[in-house]
């Protein structure tokens, strides 16, 4: 338990884990961590089944990186050669806000610009069946 009691609000606890409302919000009794912070939330005491639930599942007990697999939408080479191991780490390397990649670009199977270059990104790697798929219908005729 963080701070040996609970908080007085929503946002109080918002504000001391340095997360929005809105992903607390999200994560509230849903016996799944938070992705960044790897936290759960409870509005009230958890019960032995949930901490028994909590415990037998260990690949929720830490956070979890978030990998993004940005191709190269002309030639579907993966920039780097490997995957970025965080998303803010491709935003970065965008140099684009957060909320706009998350909302218009990841996973969305259509390619966006940035500074000439055309981009596609995805949460998981691409079969080569898929890159092959994409390169034979988006070629220009």
């Amino acid at each position: 338990m963080i701070n040996n009691g609970p908080f007085k609000s929503k946002q109080v606890f918002a504000d001391y884990i340095n997360l929005s409302w809105n992903t607390v919000n999200e994560y509230i009794n849903s016996l799944k961590p938070d992705s960044k912070k790897g936290i759960y939330y409870f509005d009230s005491p958890i019960t032995k089944e949930q901490e028994d639930s909590i415990l037998n599942n260990p690949k929720y007990l830490k956070p979890k990186n978030q990998e993004v697999f940005l191709y190269n939408s002309w030639t579907m080479e993966l920039i780097n050669g490997k995957p970025f191991e965080f998303t803010k780490d491709v935003v970065k390397f965008l140099d684009m806000d957060k909320s706009n990649f998350y909302r218009r670009k990841l996973d969305t199977n259509k390619p966006f610009e940035v500074k000439g270059v055309s981009y596609l990104a995805f949460r998981t790697e691409l079969s080569s069946k898929s890159i092959s798929d994409f390169l034979n219908n988006n070629i220009v005729k």
